[in-house]
Order: C-alpha cells, then structure tokens, then sequence
C-alpha cells in the first residue's frame, strides 16, 4: 500500500511540468493511507492491511525517505556519488555475503580483544573497522565474480528461450486445430 502511495506521489511530481500544482490529486494520496495509520475503530476498505503501529511508521518515513530524495537535489546528488553506486551494484552480493565476515572476523575480533588487553569499546571499533572493509570486499568480488557473469548467462539464455517460444508459436499457429 506505501509503496503504491510512493509511486503515485513520484508521479505527481513527475507530472508537475505538464499540469498545474493544483491540478495534483493529494487527496487520492490521502486516500491510500494505510490503515495501521488510522484508529483500529474504522472500518477497513477493500486492499487494506491491518499493520503495527510500528511497521506502519517505518513505512511511513521511507515513503517520506523516497520523497525527500526526490524532490531535494542536494539529497539526490550526494547518492550519485561513488560511493554509494558501488554500494547499489554490490548490494545484492553484500547482502548475502555479509553475515560469514561478521561471525568469523567480527565475533573473532570481540572474542580475542580481553587477551590484547583491549576494551569493549575499542574492540566494538576494531571489529567493526575490520569488518566493513572484509565484507565490502568480498561483496566486489562476488559481484564481479558470480553476479555479472551470471547475468550475462541469464540474459543469454532468456533470449534464447525468447526465440525458442517464439519459433513454436510460429509453428502452432501454422498447424491445423482439431
């Protein structure tokens, strides 16, 4: 439901230079609150979902999230950076790969600091200094690695099967029905 508010919302704004601000609809975005927002006492529409308040709020503030980079360009440019565009393509491989670095280097970090004599707070910023980097890195290679190469086969093979199913609806729409 958020996510069909954000769009709506993005596309007003996309239209603001083909109609007047006026001519926007909010009160169809008002119209797909979602139903978490309101008292639990109203009745729910059709395609309405009863959520926790909380969840509710977390998908409040990342349509708000989605708006805010929208329509600030100073929020928009500081997301075109390298940074996080190398963190967009490798996010995928980052999220699968991220827990095996946090138990071995992270945990292992943790684990070792009392005998080096360190603090939890300074082994809390070592392990996590150790952390990022490792996982960043396997994220680059696994992204290079299996993902891209992947993506290519898909594509390969999707065009392949494209042209198969192509062929054979050729082929049934020539033949006779019974």
């Amino acid at each position: 439901m958020l996510f069909r508010a954000a769009i709506y919302l993005l596309e007003a704004r996309r239209a603001e230079k083909f109609v007047s601000h006026s001519a926007l609809r909010w009160d169809k975005f008002v119209a797909l609150a979602p139903a978490g927002l309101l008292d639990h006492h109203w009745p729910i529409g059709a395609g309405f979902i009863r959520m926790e308040p909380a969840a509710c709020w977390h998908g409040a503030g990342a349509v708000l999230l989605l708006l805010l980079v929208e329509t600030w360009p100073g929020m928009r440019g500081g997301l075109a950076g390298k940074l996080p565009r190398l963190l967009g393509v490798i996010s995928f491989p980052l999220y699968l790969l991220h827990v095996p670095p946090l138990l071995s280097v992270g945990c292992g970090i943790l684990l070792l600091a009392p005998t080096a004599g360190l603090g939890s707070g300074a082994a809390a910023i070592m392990a996590t200094a150790m952390f990022i980097p490792v996982t960043i890195g396997a994220a680059t290679l696994a992204a290079r690695a299996v993902e891209k190469p992947a993506i290519r086969i898909a594509a390969h093979r999707g065009s392949l099967v494209q042209s198969l199913g192509s062929a054979l609806l050729a082929r049934r729409s020539r033949s006779p029905t019974l």
